[in-house]
């Protein structure tokens, strides 16, 4: 999960883990380069729908990072 932050952030960011364990909540958006910025409008409206998109979720992390690195994935077992 660290090289997908690192990718999307440029390596400026780390993950919010959850309490007394090492499962990775979310990160700050803020500083990803433009283009994921541009698909992860494109995960929350279409994709993931949520109503707080200042949550970027680790699932969403990996879907962005794949989408970018034009991988193909199964949009069925995301949803």
């Amino acid at each position: 999960m660290e090289g997908i932050i690192n990718y999307l952030t440029g390596g400026h960011s780390e993950w919010t883990c959850q309490a007394n364990s090492e499962v990775p909540l979310k990160f700050n958006m803020a500083i990803m380069f433009l283009m994921a910025k541009i698909w992860m409008q494109f995960i929350f409206t279409c994709l993931a729908a949520t109503n707080n998109a200042s949550n970027f979720t680790a699932y969403r992390a990996v879907m962005l990072y794949s989408i970018l690195q034009h991988e193909q994935i199964c949009v069925g077992h995301w949803i």
